[in-house]
């Protein structure tokens, strides 16, 4: 949504104008769309941009259910690009205390980012996967794939003052939780 900004971490008010994928673009229409209907109607709204969600549960086609997967059955992990991008992973954990946190203010807070406010590069996702699994991961280079952002960070000063919101579950922790996870889903099917 925001695009390849200059500026990290991520403000609610830097301008999220030039999205560069369609997912990106969907996410502003959709803020857009709230907008409006606050404004028809004058309901109190807040638009939550939540960053890189993942934990047990997530979509199998998101890149950590992906890439624990690949290296629990020792496939090769496809790494578009050199590695170096960067996404600030947020455990489900700490996103649903925030979405319970402006639940529980029941007024409309405008935009409030909830992240991590830690990225991680895909080389280094790549290798907590792997320590976590205590298996080698093998990866399959290719080119980058385009509508990719460079790096995503959220600024959550602002959530932390409104809501109260401050992660608690680091990186390695949550994959230590989502490979748990993942293991006892494997061995009951």
């Amino acid at each position: 949504m925001y695009g390849n900004s200059a500026r990290a971490p991520f403000t609610e008010d830097d301008p999220a104008v030039e999205p560069i994928s369609p997912y990106g673009a969907s996410k502003r229409a959709a803020e857009l769309v709230a907008h409006s209907f606050h404004h028809l109607t004058g309901l109190p709204t807040t638009i939550l941009r939540l960053f890189t969600v993942y934990g047990p549960r997530q979509r199998p086609g998101m890149a950590i259910h992906r890439f624990t997967r690949k290296v629990l059955a020792g496939e090769s992990i496809p790494l578009f690009g050199d590695g170096a991008t960067k996404r600030d992973y947020t455990f489900v954990s700490d996103i649903v205390d925030g979405i319970l946190a402006c639940l529980a203010l029941g007024s409309g807070l405008a935009t409030v980012n909830l992240g991590g406010a830690h990225p991680v590069s895909l080389k280094e996702l790549v290798e907590l996967i792997a320590k976590v699994c205590d298996r080698p991961a093998r990866v399959e280079h290719h080119p980058p794939q385009p509508g990719d952002v460079e790096l995503t960070c959220a600024d959550i000063s602002r959530a932390g003052r409104v809501l109260g919101f401050c992660p608690r579950v680091g990186l390695l922790q949550g994959l230590e939780r989502f490979v748990h996870w993942f293991k006892e889903q494997t061995v009951a099917v």
